[in-house]
């Protein structure tokens, strides 16, 4: 089934409107409350590419940032170490895998499972 668009093909659309959201939307955080990805970049792109109106782009920033809670972008801290940039990915990572990932201690070796053939 082929899409139609209700207005001018993306090429020759104007993007000012989804040049402004874009520029706002920059101001907040790329995450949200809890451990969730804020999307609402690329799902504006992808509304806009697909005939999107600047009013219809409007309305879902607005309801996406509401209903999300999107935060502001902390301050900075310090720069990140230049030699190291992966030093902070790391440790965010390896804490985020230690609570989605809980793992209970065994204090005793436990008998090889039998496999299923």
């Amino acid at each position: 089934m082929a899409l139609a668009l209700r207005s001018k093909p993306p090429a020759a659309r104007d993007e000012a409107g989804l040049d402004r959201l874009l520029a706002e939307s920059r101001r907040f955080s790329a995450e949200f409350p809890v451990l969730l990805a804020n999307h609402l970049p690329m799902v504006l792109a992808a509304m806009h590419r697909l005939g999107g109106s600047d009013k219809r782009l409007g309305e879902f920033f607005e309801h996406y940032r509401d209903a999300n809670n999107l935060q502001p972008l902390p301050p900075r801290r310090a720069p990140i170490e230049r030699r190291m940039p992966i030093s902070r990915v790391r440790s965010r990572t390896v804490a985020r895998t230690m609570f989605m990932i809980p793992m209970p201690p065994t204090s005793s070796e436990m008998a090889a499972m039998a496999t299923i053939t």
